[in-house]
């Protein structure tokens, strides 16, 4: 694997993604037609000029620092590339929409799985052509809240742990998903965690439907076991494989 800084070794058309000057005739469009605004359009426009390249340059310095990162973590996997993928045009593929997509999204657990895309679809045991661009438009549809439910159904024990055993093993009692929906994502309503989770399940990443049918109350293990072989195969895709 070459050892070239990550930067140098993009394709040229992604390159050409991250300045691109159809992109910017288009946003001289736009600022002509703000500028046009009686009071407020220069004001706007001149917040453009400010703000555009700045956000561009941070989110492409961010993306391919976090890229070179996870790099370097896969190390030898990457070693065992088959000689010329990283050249066809499945790939190019591929990349340009997860880089594309990067760079227009600021929530860190969509650019995760963006990168994570990128370098798992070069690893040997990554899904064939087809599933790899379903998997991508998967992660392209779905909010950051869809993904971060998943992950934690992925492992919900470490995630319990990992933020001070809010659901614990349980106290023997009747309670319901949904009750424990509530203490690992306190931040947010029932009625969005209800959607997220009915949406989840007509795109059939997990197998239970109801969140507020009355279950013994296992604690944090009745959250085990609910994705299924679908969203199993989806969180893998959109994980770093570092085992």
């Amino acid at each position: 694997m070459s050892k070239e800084p990550l930067e140098q070794n993009l394709p040229n058309r992604v390159r050409h993604i991250a300045s691109s000057e159809a992109r910017d005739h288009i946003v001289n469009i736009i600022k002509a037609g703000i500028n046009a605004v009686p009071g407020v359009g220069g004001v706007i426009s001149s917040l453009i000029d400010d703000y555009i390249p700045k956000v561009k340059e941070e989110r492409l310095r961010k993306l391919l620092e976090n890229l070179s990162k996870d790099a370097q973590t896969l190390g030898e996997k990457l070693s065992q590339v088959q000689e010329g993928y990283v050249h066809t045009e499945e790939y190019a593929f591929l990349f340009e929409r997860c880089f594309k997509n990067a760079m227009e999204n600021y929530h860190e657990e969509k650019l995760r799985a963006y990168r994570a895309i990128m370098l798992n679809s070069l690893l040997p045991d990554a899904p064939d052509e087809e599933r790899k661009i379903f998997y991508l438009a998967l992660a392209e549809a779905l909010t950051p809240l869809h993904i971060r439910v998943l992950r934690v159904l992925g492992d919900p024990v470490s995630f319990d742990m990992a933020t001070g055993n809010r659901v614990g093993t349980g106290g023997g009692l009747a309670t319901s998903r949904m009750a424990i929906m509530r203490k690992l994502f306190p931040e947010y309503p029932e009625e969005l965690l209800e959607s997220i989770w009915n949406d989840l399940r007509l795109r059939e990443l997990i197998g239970v439907g109801d969140l507020r049918t009355t279950i013994t109350d296992k604690g944090i293990h009745q959250m085990e076991g609910l994705l299924t072989t679908l969203g199993n195969q989806f969180i893998r895709f959109i994980t770093l494989q570092t085992r």
